[in-house]
């Protein structure tokens, strides 16, 4: 058990062989005991209580004790109440991961070695495996905040050696972990990142930025596609137009857009439209900040929109990506909602797209395939009672 924070004062009675003592704790009420205290031999100077608890270590506190003056009004001595200062739990300065940048495998391969570099001031700077440092690798989908939620799968990573930092050469003062991501169970797109902590103090995300300071962002997670070596995957897609979308609830939305770009499917011609055998796209909504593959989205096929040039680089008149519509029922709940597009080539996995137009000003960075929950399409849903 950890020791109580606590206080005390004592009633040292020059004269007397014992007197109260009495301590208060964390506790609304307060505890009290009577021990025998000798009377002092030396009636002049400082005289040392020592005062033991049957609790884990407290620091022993000299009280000074002057001769008692019997006409006057005794007053307790009180100590100073931080005898053991509550500390903050300590918390990782720094994470970051280092290898490798991009990972692709086949359903049930493993992911192969993660390396994660972490500092903890005062802790990783000495030799070895910091003192309670715990690192952990973890999977789960494009995008997400890692500590949220528990659709990432976690594994313990094992140190494996002190390296340099930022400070000089050979400072060693940052300490390298390493291991595998837990393997996910199905094809798709996953991230790989890493979270460390100090004991039991809070867990502090890791991504690829080496710089400090620098926050967690999903978008500079470690990418980690995992399909059948055979299976076909798009290459690009977004949502198209618009980005944000009002509808009475139980009604059809207006038409949505998105936009999809498959080598040797959407870039045979002008006039050569794909099948749903070749290419599957459905629009989506679900919950106000939730991602697409937590179950709780309902989707709608999409249909045929027209040929549209490549914009990345800009191809006039070649025709290489395909847009489809899709109207989304509004829900019978006034509730904020999220929408966005997914498209795949049967077989392949799922690519889900978000708002990445450039001509409308979204950004480039990161990659399409991140999906991030503000770059999704609003749906918001009136005439609720």
């Amino acid at each position: 058990m950890a020791p109580r924070r606590a206080s005390l004062a004592v009633w040292a009675l020059l004269g007397c062989s014992s007197g109260p003592a009495r301590f208060i704790t964390d506790s609304a009420t307060p505890e009290t005991t009577t021990p025998d205290l000798p009377t002092p031999t030396d009636m002049s100077g400082d005289t040392e209580v020592l005062v033991e608890f049957d609790r884990p270590v407290f620091d022993i506190v000299p009280i000074e004790v002057a001769p008692r003056d019997r006409g006057a009004e005794e007053a307790p001595v009180e100590l100073p109440s931080d005898i053991v200062p509550e500390r903050p739990p300590r918390r990782v300065d720094h994470c970051y991961l280092q290898d490798p940048g991009v990972l692709s495998s086949v359903p049930g391969a493993a992911s192969g070695t993660v390396g994660v570099a972490v500092f903890v001031a005062g802790v990783t700077p000495s030799a070895g495996a910091g003192d309670g440092v715990v690192v952990e690798l973890g999977a789960g989908p494009s995008g997400m905040e890692p500590l949220e939620g528990t659709l990432y799968r976690w594994g313990a990573a094992r140190f494996d050696r002190d390296i340099d930092g930022e400070g000089p050469a050979g400072s060693r003062e940052y300490d390298r972990w390493q291991g595998e991501a837990p393997t996910p169970a199905s094809a798709g797109e996953y991230a790989v990142v890493a979270r460390a902590r100090v004991g039991a103090g809070p867990w502090s995300a890791c991504d690829l930025v080496a710089s400090q300071p620098h926050g967690f962002s999903p978008a500079f997670a470690v990418p980690w596609t995992v399909a059948e070596a055979t299976a076909p995957r798009v290459s690009f897609c977004n949502l198209q137009f618009p980005r944000t979308l009002t509808a009475p609830m139980g009604t059809p939305t207006m038409p949505v857009f998105g936009r999809v770009f498959a080598p040797g499917v959407t870039d045979r011609g002008c006039r050569d439209t794909p099948t749903a055998m070749e290419l599957q796209a459905q629009a989506g909504h679900g919950p106000a900040g939730s991602y697409p593959l937590e179950g709780t989205w309902t989707w709608a096929d999409g249909a045929f929109n027209g040929h549209r040039d490549s914009a990345a680089p800009l191809g006039e008149g070649d025709c290489h990506n395909v847009e489809y519509r899709a109207a989304l029922l509004a829900p019978a709940a006034c509730a904020p909602r999220a929408y966005a597009w997914r498209v795949r080539r049967p077989g392949g996995p799922w690519s889900y797209c978000r708002w990445a137009p450039p001509a409308e000003g979204a950004p480039r960075t990161p990659s399409w395939e991140v999906f991030q929950r503000d770059l999704s399409g609003a749906l918001t849903v009136t005439g609720c009672p």
